[in-house]
């Protein structure tokens, strides 16, 4: 396996992309403490306001369900540029990793860390 990086890689626009349209249906229930879902075509998450801030935690939080399209996207990309390239894959695995920290409610002295790393089996 080999570790590739990518920040030099200038590609986006000359990729043109097809029309699409994106239905996402999301229920909620229960107030606060509740929780609900989110529907689409091909996938359905449960959903949550995060315990750490009062909710009861019991599902992906709003920032998850950010980080996890950021990371598909990122994917889907990834693998067609690759492609498109000549590089044929066995296997691709992306990590994303967010942290958000805050030491108070004022937002005073607060921390955001974002890394992302990629393997490639070829």
């Amino acid at each position: 396996m080999k570790n590739f990086g990518l920040s030099n890689i200038f590609f986006l626009k000359s990729i043109n992309m097809a029309n699409m349209k994106v239905n996402v249906n999301a229920v909620w229930n229960d107030g606060v403490k509740g929780n609900g879902t989110l529907n689409a075509n091909f996938h359905e998450t449960k959903i949550a306001i995060p315990a750490s801030i009062e909710g009861s935690g019991d599902g992906a939080n709003p920032k998850e369900v950010l980080v996890s399209s950021v990371t598909t996207c990122y994917t889907a990309t990834l693998v067609f540029v690759l492609e498109s390239k000549k590089l044929k894959l066995r296997i691709i695995h992306i990590l994303f990793y967010l942290l958000m920290q805050l030491k108070n409610r004022s937002n005073q002295d607060k921390e955001l860390q974002k890394r992302h790393g990629v393997r490639f089996e070829m």
